[in-house]
């Protein structure tokens, strides 16, 4: 039988008695548990009742050794055919007896030999099965889709009796030897948990990368780079050809009327990916940071990165640490006021930049300029940078202008405009000595936070907090990261996420290419491929704000194609998330076309930053690829936990880094204590990655750091029964209603973000709500096939505009009606549902200040926008 022909359950009968009498094979037969009212009785079992209860098997298969005198592996499957009796446990306590008997007397299965399994790529609940019972990943077949598992030695340490205690009351203790280490401390709080958890993959934290021991500071990672990998390839970027400029007519409400007003769209048509390989990046960096020592710096100056993703990027930020300089970052998407922050605060020298966006930063220079000699009160929180003397660009910039305005202000200052090809060429005349090297407690970056609840705050990183959760990271991916991967880059290099995973596969020889959020596809080009075809990455990173993004798009175009269309996609999501065997028909009839929009070649999705919501993980793991959740802040730089695809499952952000160690602190207020079963408390992170403090802000070290060294991350967790790590709160957001009850502001956020019409919701309450209001932008092609779906007078679906849609009561009505519906299937109580919904027909972006730099919700400035709607709104729900 093929995989497009799946055995009945009298088929599979047949065939396991045939097997009965084959040595090479060992099976078991999972029959249903006999109804309670039953008169049927426990043993012997008729022929005919065991067909009728058969649900499922268990089989062992020896396979022949390939050397003479050796003994061959033992490979072990698990399979729940009948649909009804998933997702019950039935699979691990079958495989659990199963294994039990296995390796007991008087089969005991050899010491020598391989106890291992193998599982689809498109399955990773097996995966997490297989994993509680001992199994761990060792290698991936890209021809099979598969991975191999193979299971700890444990087995082999007594041919007499079985090392095999599997039974499903003892579930949390198998899983949790295998995934974190346990250790006992002092409490520092009377409502402390005293117990630490580490990972599994190492005892003790790792201080850095395995392979490269060498590796003690950021000022080593490329010349070790570079020695090892040569003239291997490692990044790839692309030029811009040419600016193609289009002009389109957009609706906009003006004193409560439509206006129509044309807009001019910019899009790129960008070269082929052009390659460096490892010796060129790193002479790179060399000509940088001569470059940068020959104009004078101070030494353990700072150097500013105020740009766009790119090679570029780490070719400044490793050329100004091989020079001694710490980094600063700013996010290329920061205002004004935050650049200006984060220019003047650390006292700025010289900064990297592109030419997009130099008149920004004139701006802020500019300003700056004019700030010298007043008072704080009275200087504009747009100018900053009074320390800046060298500006170095790269890119095409042809406005005289611009480049006279600022060549005009550092001249002023006895500094000078660079474009990078000339401070390059400029160190290539001056060589210089790096002999001096920093060490591992010196800082290597001040990285400015987006600002999400706030001003920019500047997080000190060391060189060792860098060079540790890279030894996290690099042990982390092992085994899920093969030598034919490659990944593209697109993220802020200005969030620590990216910043680390680019470090990471670099120093896993995985090359690189540099794509941007505005080129990523087909549509945002012209005259050329988007980043993901032309590159073709088998790894992406993203943010909750991208992956979201993604899963509407798709769901919009499905719905776009019809009726049929939509049944045949949807048909085939159940198929492949309730019958995994036939996950590679859904893959190839129907998938693959959705895969061909990233380039085909799409195995591995990361996603930091926050968690997704469980629709979207869903949907993409099926439809897509597989998804790695992450958890960590800029604070760790990262680091705090990662669901790797053996521990896959929903709503968790996995099990702990190699880097950090986790303990959990009692929030007794919302009744969140380690007492609780399961435990639940603020996170408490500690560890090599965890940062020093924030920079000239000592008021927050206090607040954000105990006496022994722990980070407060202000993020309430729980620790699932399995060992794994969720999320279920955060603290700054939990709002107590009028009854009394804590609601979780983010939590409902994710939640509620699984309705299709939204691009974006911010949920709002206050302790005089009984219940919560939100606040929502729309996805338009979806919106308009919801409301195609229910009859509703008063709007026209296809052709009123946005705004009108927005401002009707009746699509109002009917979107909360559908979000509740939502809420309800997700587990969400009656207070945790919307009392109102206001809609915004502005999409809310960083551009416009209702984001942050790092696609985050600025909340504040969201519920300022909307403040009057937003009293009328409670006071007439609340009523």
């Amino acid at each position: 039988m093929t995989a497009s022909e799946p055995l009945s359950l009298e088929e599979e009968y047949g065939m396991q008695e045939s097997w009965a009498t084959d040595e090479d094979k060992l099976t078991f037969i999972v029959l249903s548990r006999p109804s309670a009212n039953s008169s049927e009785d426990p043993l012997p079992l008729s022929e005919e009742i065991e067909k009728a209860r058969m649900i499922g098997d268990v089989n062992m298969f020896f396979h022949e050794p390939e050397e003479e005198g050796s003994v061959g592996d033992a490979e072990c499957e698990v399979m729940i055919a009948e649909l009804d009796a998933r997702r019950k446990g039935l699979a691990y306590e079958a495989l659990s007896v199963f294994l039990r008997y296995a390796t007991s007397p008087p089969l005991s299965i050899p010491t020598s030999s391989n106890l291992m399994a193998k599982i689809s790529t498109s399955n990773p609940s097996s995966l997490g099965l297989f994993n509680k019972l001992g199994f761990q990943v060792v290698k991936l077949s890209e021809v099979w889709q598969e991975w191999e598992l193979s299971h700890s030695d444990s087995h082999k340490n007594s041919s007499t009796s079985s090392s095999f205690h599997f039974h499903p009351s003892s579930r949390s203790t198998i899983r949790s030897y295998n995934i974190y280490n346990t250790i006992m401390s002092k409490a520092s709080f009377p409502q402390e948990d005293p117990t630490i958890r580490r990972s599994h993959l190492s005892k003790d934290l790792v201080q850095g990368p395995e392979l490269f021991p060498e590796i003690k500071t950021v000022y080593d990672i490329f010349p070790a780079l570079a020695k090892r990998y040569g003239d291997k390839k490692a990044a790839a970027y692309r030029d811009v050809v040419t600016i193609v400029e289009e002009e389109k007519e957009v609706t906009k409400i003006v004193e409560g009327k439509e206006v129509k007003e044309k807009k001019t769209w910019k899009y790129f048509t960008l070269s082929e990916y052009k390659w460096l390989t490892y010796n060129q990046v790193y002479d790179r960096i060399q000509e940088t940071a001569s470059g940068l020592k020959h104009l004078g710096l101070q030494e353990g100056g700072r150097v500013g990165i105020y740009a766009d993703t790119g090679v570029n990027w780490q070719i400044a930020a490793h050329g100004s640490t091989r020079a001694l300089y710490t980094i600063t970052t700013a996010y290329p998407t920061l205002g004004p006021s935050g650049l200006a922050r984060s220019l003047t605060e650390p006292e700025v020298q010289a900064v990297f930049t592109n030419a997009s966006l130099l008149s920004t930063l004139a701006s802020v220079l500019e300003k700056g300029a004019k700030n010298e000699g007043k008072q704080d009160s009275e200087k504009d929180e747009e100018g900053g940078g009074e320390n800046v003397r060298y500006v170095i660009y790269d890119g095409k910039l042809e406005d005289q202008a611009l480049l006279q305005k600022v060549s005009s202000v550092l001249e002023a200052r006895q500094g000078k405009l660079f474009h990078l090809d000339e401070l390059r060429a400029l160190g290539r005349e001056h060589p210089g000595s790096f002999e001096k090297k920093p060490t591992q407690d010196d800082t290597f970056c001040i990285m400015y936070t987006s600002g999400s609840s706030g001003a920019p705050k500047g997080v000190i990183l060391s060189h060792h907090n860098i060079i540790s959760s890279l030894g996290g990271t690099t042990l982390l991916l092992k085994d899920i990261v093969n030598p034919e991967d490659t990944f593209l880059a697109f993220l802020p290099l200005s969030h620590v996420l990216e910043l680390l995973v680019e470090l990471t596969f670099y120093t896993k020889g995985t090359p690189v290419g540099y794509g941007s959020p505005k080129t990523l596809t087909d549509a945002s080009v012209r005259n050329c491929q988007g980043d993901l075809k032309a590159f073709q990455p088998s790894i992406i990173v993203g943010v909750p704000a991208v992956f979201e993004t993604i899963r509407k798009g798709i769901v919009g175009k499905i719905n776009a194609a019809g009726a049929v269309t939509k049944t045949v996609f949807n048909a085939a999501l159940a198929l492949k998330k309730n019958v995994p065997l036939l996950g590679g028909v859904a893959d190839s009839v129907v998938f693959s076309k959705i895969k061909e929009q990233t380039g085909g070649k799409l195995r591995i999705v990361m996603n930091g930053g926050s968690g997704l919501s469980k629709p979207t993980q869903e949907f993409l793991n099926t439809s897509l690829a597989i998804i790695l959740q992450g958890y960590g802040l800029t604070e760790t730089c990262g680091m705090g936990a990662i669901l790797t695809p053996q521990f896959y499952q929903y709503e968790c952000v996995g099990v702990p880094v190699p880097s950090v160690e986790i303990k959990l602190l009692d929030y007794p207020d919302a009744g969140y204590k380690n007492s609780n079963n399961p435990p639940q408390g603020e996170v408490l992170l500690r560890g090599g990655s965890v940062t020093k403090g924030y920079f000239k802000r000592e008021d927050l070290n206090k607040e954000a750091f105990t006496t022994d060294g722990w980070f407060r991350t202000g993020d309430i967790g729980q620790w699932n029964k399995d060992g794994t790590l969720s999320l279920i709160d955060r603290i700054k957001n939990l709002v107590k209603l009028s009854s009394g009850e804590y609601i979780a502001l983010e939590n409902l956020e994710s939640t509620y973000k699984g309705a299709n019409f939204l691009n974006n919701i911010c949920v709002y309450a206050t302790s005089e709500c009984n219940r919560p209001i939100a606040l929502a932008t729309l996805h338009e092609p979806n919106l308009r096939a919801f409301l195609k779906g229910h009859s509703i007078s008063d709007v026209n679906a296809d052709s009123d505009s946005l705004n009108k849609l927005a401002e009707s009561k009746s699509v109002r009505s009917a979107m909360l009606k559908e979000l509740n519906t939502v809420g309800k299937k997700n587990g969400l109580k009656g207070p945790e549902t919307l009392a109102g919904l206001i809609l915004d027909a502005e999409d809310w972006t960083p551009d416009n200040g209702l984001l942050t730099a790092a696609q985050k919700l600025d909340r504040k400035s969201v519920v300022k926008k909307h403040q009057d709607e937003i009293e009328k709104l409670i006071k007439a729900t609340s009523s």
